[in-house]
């Protein structure tokens, strides 16, 4: 089935943070086809490299993606797996799809945080490479007698010299003629595009869909072994065999037969019987694509990674918060493990307004009293003689002020312990 190069559904394109915006890069929404393809039948190859092709097409499509978390929410996927897959700088990941840049460390501190950068590591060179485009195909080079550079003629050979069974009139195991077809458009179509193009457009609506951060490929809807045929098949309505989908997924039967069962209550898949032999349709383009006949209206949804990005600038704020004097004695203050040391060490002549406060454990209440009564107080004096200098010729004020002043040395020299205590 062809893929449709005209669309009537529109939907606005993804929100993205300030550290994710497309506009950092001018290519941003520029694609490459043939990077895409490569990906796609490495993958053919491969079935197991899974996550490093879902990375690599993500920072395909979006060029702006960085930082472990950043390519994590993008994917999918929880920080520490991105952080396994990447290679050590200067490196590659385990399947060889990925190039670390550099690999930095995540971090909720925006001064502490060093960048993850990951490429996709394209066997016919890059020209973003540290060592130059020369250098770099000089370096994968070494690479191409293991693992060859995939082209459509050549996956085709593959299928074709394949072990086939037949029964019941078609193929039922192997890779079959039909389905080596739905391959061959698949990469014929994804080989055209160059530009992500606008909403609603033929190249917008396949790039959305094939997205990895969509909805439609979280576990709880298609998961990423949809995503994975999605992205071999096109999205395209494919008519497959069990013994197919091991093949190009490189899963056991019965992994198999459960994906298939919670896709069909999905209604990704139609089962029907042909002979002895089931038969299953892939409905990618029904219910994934604007023109499909049981389009589910989603295109383009991104809920939970919102949601992730919503938890992160959560994690920036409570760090940067708790980073200060006041919010580190707010954090001691109201912490069930360190509330009731912080109740018993309080003097006897402690206001009560101040007590009832650490006992509620409210850390944001205590941190906005604090930073309400540090305003109130006003700086700590630095040079606290100078200023009773200053007000000599009024004597009778002089003694008050010594006091104030000492007693924001005291205040000061508490907030300095506390905010050491609460860091051991």
């Amino acid at each position: 089935m062809k893929l449709s190069q005209n669309s009537s559904g529109r939907d606005a394109p993804g929100r993205m943070g300030p550290r994710e915006s497309p506009e950092r890069d001018s290519s941003s929404r520029a694609v490459s086809g043939a990077h895409l393809n490569e990906i796609r039948e490495r993958l053919l190859l491969e079935p197991r490299a899974r996550r490093e092709a879902t990375i690599a097409w993500a920072l395909e499509v979006h060029t702006f993606l960085s930082a472990t978390r950043g390519i994590a929410r993008w994917t999918d996927m929880h920080k520490e797996t991105v952080q396994n897959i990447a290679g050590p700088t200067g490196g590659l990941s385990e399947h060889r799809f990925l190039y670390t840049a550099t690999r930095g460390r995540s971090s909720v501190h925006e001064d502490e945080r060093e960048d993850m950068a990951l490429r996709f590591n394209s066997l016919a060179g890059r020209s973003w490479s540290p060592l130059g485009a020369t250098g770099y195909r000089q370096r994968s080079a070494q690479y191409l007698s293991e693992v060859p550079i995939p082209s459509t003629p050549w996956t085709k050979r593959v299928w074709e010299e394949g072990k086939i069974q037949r029964g019941n009139g078609r193929i039922v195991a192997g890779i079959g003629e039909g389905l080596i077809s739905d391959l061959v458009m698949a990469s014929e179509e994804i080989g055209k595009l160059t530009e992500w193009g606008i909403p609603g457009s033929w190249s917008y609506n396949i790039l959305t869909i094939l997205d990895p951060a969509g909805d439609c490929w979280t576990e709880e809807r298609f998961g990423k072994a949809g995503w994975h045929l999605a992205v071999l098949l096109g999205v395209q309505d494919v008519l497959v065999t069990s013994k197919d989908l091991q093949y190009l997924l490189g899963l056991k039967e019965r992994m198999v037969r459960n994906l298939l069962a919670e896709w069909e209550e999905r209604s990704l898949v139609v089962v029907e019987k042909v002979g002895r032999t089931k038969v299953f349709t892939l409905l990618l383009r029904s219910v994934l694509h604007p023109e499909g006949s049981m389009y589910d209206g989603h295109l383009g949804n991104k809920t939970k990674l919102y949601a992730s990005m919503g938890r992160d600038q959560e994690e920036r704020a409570t760090a940067a918060r708790r980073g200060t004097s006041e919010g580190a004695i707010a954090w001691k203050a109201a912490n069930p493990r360190t509330r009731q040391t912080f109740l018993d060490d309080l003097p006897e002549a402690t206001a009560q307004e101040w007590r009832e406060l650490v006992e509620r454990g409210d850390e944001l209440e205590i941190h906005a009293y604090l930073v309400e009564q540090t305003k109130e107080a006003g700086p700590v004096p630095s040079t606290p003689k100078a200023l009773v200098e200053k007000t000599v010729e009024r004597r009778p004020a002089q003694e008050s002020l010594e006091a104030a002043v000492v007693s924001q040395e005291k205040l000061a020299a508490m907030r300095k312990r506390i905010v050491a205590d609460s860091y051991r």
